[in-house]
């Protein structure tokens, strides 16, 4: 088959959905060499770098679109025309939303959450408008969604009864950069790239609303009151109203609270495995790569169970309950003081998220393409 692949990013610092949306791609070229992959790319250098150059594997640049109206624009008017010039087959959109309209073509779409429509004040006010129409439309108009998590999946089966046949639950994968050990000399020159301390607690994710730092912050000054000596490491991109957080940290004059701004990806590992324990108090998300990065190198990790995070096994992270200062601060006291519990932590966690690995989603998906692409033509046979 010919298989198009609508990527497009607004911005360099690329977080969870380009993430998935690259692994996924490298992965599929690598597991199926029979389907050429065309991929329609504002930012042709990314996937470039990320997934690499395959002979079945073809990029088309269009870097012209470079502000969100113009690519929405596009995707609504241009890009089903495009797609029956190429001869594509099937077109999936890794990123919640497909084009209106198509000329006999099928389409399988991603939706990684469904946080605009349940909860659109953790967004920005365009971005909700936007979603809680397309993706409406899209849920309507895609012969097939992908989605990374039973969360997802429930979340849209309340919503959208119509869209219960549709759905399809394939588990992202985790990088295999992601591992145990650092050697020690890239550990330090790491250390001293992001001016990291000797012992610290580890954040790593967009500094926004949803995140939930603002209560984070409240957990780390109660952790200083018990006696802790950790710094609080906050590592991720600043997106919309982190002002907020960053007038907060300079108030309360928390020396202790270090922003590193956005880690390179192949910087990541290193940074997860140095630190004592990783923290994501998160409000909401559909998947959540944070931590299962974490506990693949090795990381104690406390967490809302939320996401992913509700389909692992017991015992592989400690639970957060985001809204309780004091609940969230005791259950990471304990998984620091507490070394049998760490341990076992780390054992249960190194079993659990082997199962989330590129080549078994590339495959999964193929399998959804195949039999996304049949029902499609079938149904037209029958119609005819």
């Amino acid at each position: 088959m010919r298989i198009g692949f609508n990527f497009h990013t607004s911005d360099k610092y690329i977080s969870g959905v380009e993430y998935y949306s690259l692994g996924l791609l490298k992965a599929l070229c690598q597991y199926e060499q029979n389907n050429t992959y065309v991929v329609f790319a504002n930012a042709p250098a990314l996937v470039e770098k990320y997934v690499g150059r395959y002979e079945n594997l073809i990029i088309n640049n269009l870097c012209g679109l470079n502000t969100r109206l113009r690519r929405i624009a596009w995707e609504h008017t241009v890009l089903p025309v495009i797609l029956s010039r190429e001869k594509i087959d099937l077109l999936h959109c890794p990123h919640y939303i497909c084009p209106s309209w198509s000329l006999n073509i099928p389409y399988v779409v991603t939706i990684h959450d469904t946080i605009a429509i349940d909860n659109p004040q953790m967004c920005k006010v365009a971005n909700a408008v936007y979603y809680n129409i397309f993706l409406r439309r899209t849920i309507n108009k895609a012969n097939g969604i992908i989605v990374p998590s039973r969360y997802t999946a429930n979340s849209i089966r309340e919503r959208f009864k119509s869209a219960m046949p549709k759905i399809e639950i394939i588990y992202s994968g985790i990088d295999t950069i992601f591992r145990h050990e650092p050697g020690r000399l890239a550990a330090k020159a790491i250390k001293d790239k992001y001016n990291l301390p000797d012992k610290y607690i580890l954040y790593v994710g967009n500094i926004e609303p949803k995140k939930n730092l603002t209560n984070l912050l409240k957990v780390y000054e109660t952790l200083k009151k018990k006696g802790i000596k950790h710094k609080l490491v906050l590592a991720g991109q600043r997106n919309w109203k982190s002002q907020k957080l960053l007038d907060q940290i300079k108030s309360a004059h928390c020396d202790d609270v270090i922003l590193t701004g956005y880690i390179e990806r192949e910087d990541l590992p290193l940074v997860y495995a140095q630190a004592d324990v990783f923290v994501f108090p998160s409000l909401v998300e559909g998947f959540g790569f944070g931590p299962l990065e974490a506990m693949r190198c090795g990381t104690p990790t406390a967490a809302s169970n939320i996401g992913i995070l509700q389909e692992l096994g017991q015992e592989t992270f400690s639970i957060l309950n985001p809204e309780n200062v004091e609940q969230m601060a005791e259950s990471i006291w304990n998984l620091i003081a507490n070394e049998k519990l760490r341990r076992r932590q780390i054992d249960n966690a190194s079993a659990e998220v082997a199962k989330f690995n590129w080549q078994k989603c590339a495959r999964q998906t193929v399998l959804f393409y195949k039999r996304v692409y049949g029902t499609y033509h079938n149904r037209k046979v029958t119609i005819c």
